[in-house]
Formats: structure tokens, C-alpha cells, sequence
């Protein structure tokens, strides 16, 4: 009986703070954002193609000779308790050497959706991302150059969460993180950001992180275990 009564305590004191939420946030108006971010990522692990294991370690004080880049795009919607989100970003890195040149593109596409449960700006995230990976290794070691190719696809969901601190009235911290797998044996992603707010638009820098293992063993195997984190800049549309 005791149980009872602090469980259905517990239960009506969420209800009570979800509803003072809704009151502080009730917007018929969706607040909206549109992001072009670009991040100079170093990356480790490793990429088989065709059952030969070819290391992608490339370090971020390494860029100059090794090439890595990357580019997202992404729309937020805020009404109420509830966000959207959809984010597209493509990254190309290419190790070349005497002995063998490793390109390698990735590109992500996911889409969020976020509610805000309990305090002010921390949103509990779920949503699903789409991962589509090529890469192409070029052995010179021998006496004929030896190529090998291969790409796949796969699809995660995820869970997360997002909290943004506001340290003034134009200057925030945005930190966020989702783990998740389906497709994949893991995937995960990190994310902590400054914005400086400057009426219709932002300025923003940060720095992200972002794995995945992946394996299909059909056929020539295909390995994908791969980690990828750097410092980023952006401008954010507010309207």
C-alpha cells in the first residue's frame, strides 16, 4: 500500500511539472533553425574491403598532408514540449602513401524527435540515422596496382539526450549524445557546441564525435569500425 501511495505521489508530481512545462512553452508558433556547419575531422579504426583490413587512422595535425573534410546541414523545429530535427552530413577523408592510397566517404542522414520532460532545455531524444559507406584502396606494393572498392548501407535507431546552458542572453553551450544499433553492432554520436546569438542568426563552434562498427560478412567482407571526431564551425538561420 505504501508503495502505491509514493508511486502514484511521484507519478502526479511529473504530471504537475509536464504541465507547468507546457504552460511556460505553450507556442502555437514553431521556432525554426537551419544550420550549415563544417567540421575538419581526424578519424581511427579500421575499413576491410573485400577481406583486406586497411587502417584509417588519420590525426587532425596530420590534415595538411592527409585530406579530411566534412560538411552537415540541418533543420530544427521547436513547438512547445516538442522538437524536430532532420541533419544530412558528408565526409570524404583521403591516406595516401607510397605504398597504397585509402579513400573513404561517409554520409549520414538522420531524423530526431525530442521532448522536454522535465527541466527547462534538456530534451530526451529518439529517432533513427541512415549510414552509406564507400571506400576504395589502391595497392602499389605489387607489380600491378591492385584496386578494390565496395560500399554499403545501413540503419540505426537511437536514443539520446540534449541539453543547451544558457551562460548569457546571446551565448549558450549545447551539449548532446545518442547511442544506438540495429543495422550496425554500435553506433554513437557526441556533440558540445557555443553559440553567440545574433538576432535572425548564430555563429556556432564546436566540436563532434561520431562511430560506428559495422560488419556484413556475405560474400567479400566489408568492415566498417571507424571513428570520426574534430573541431567545427558554423552559422545557424533563426526565422
Amino acid at each position: 500500500m505504501k508503495k502505491m501511495i509514493v508511486l502514484s505521489t511521484l507519478c502526479a508530481l511529473v504530471a504537475v511539472n509536464v504541465k507547468a512545462q507546457y504552460a511556460a512553452y505553450d507556442d502555437e508558433n514553431w521556432r525554426n533553425e537551419f544550420s550549415l556547419l563544417s567540421w575538419m575531422p581526424g578519424q581511427s579504426g579500421t575499413i576491410t574491403i573485400q577481406g583486406v583490413e586497411y587502417d584509417a587512422d588519420l590525426v587532425f595535425d596530420k590534415l595538411i598532408r592527409k585530406v579530411n573534410w566534412s560538411l552537415n546541414l540541418k533543420y530544427e523545429g521547436r513547438r512547445d514540449l516538442w522538437m524536430i530535427q532532420w541533419s544530412g552530413a558528408f565526409t570524404k577523408s583521403f591516406d595516401m602513401s607510397d605504398e597504397r592510397d585509402v579513400e573513404t566517404a561517409l554520409t549520414l542522414t538522420d531524423a530526431t524527435i525530442g521532448f522536454m520532460p522535465w527541466w527547462e532545455r534538456f530534451y530526451l531524444l529518439a529517432g533513427g540515422r541512415y549510414f552509406d559507406v564507400s571506400g576504395e584502396a589502391v595497392d602499389k606494393t605489387g607489380q600491378e596496382i591492385e584496386k578494390k572498392t565496395a560500399s554499403k548501407g545501413w540503419f540505426d535507431l537511437f536514443l539520446g539526450a540534449r541539453y543547451e546552458i544558457p551562460v548569457t542572453d546571446r551565448f549558450a553551450i549545447r551539449l548532446r549524445g545518442d547511442v544506438g544499433g540495429l543495422g550496425s553492432t554500435l553506433s554513437w554520436s557526441t556533440t558540445a557546441s557555443f553559440r553567440w546569438s545574433i538576432t535572425n542568426f548564430a555563429l556556432e563552434a564546436g566540436y563532434h564525435t561520431c562511430g560506428a562498427d559495422y560488419q556484413d560478412g556475405s560474400g567479400e567482407k566489408f568492415k566498417y569500425d571507424v571513428v570520426t571526431t574534430g573541431p567545427g564551425i558554423g552559422i545557424t538561420f533563426l526565422f
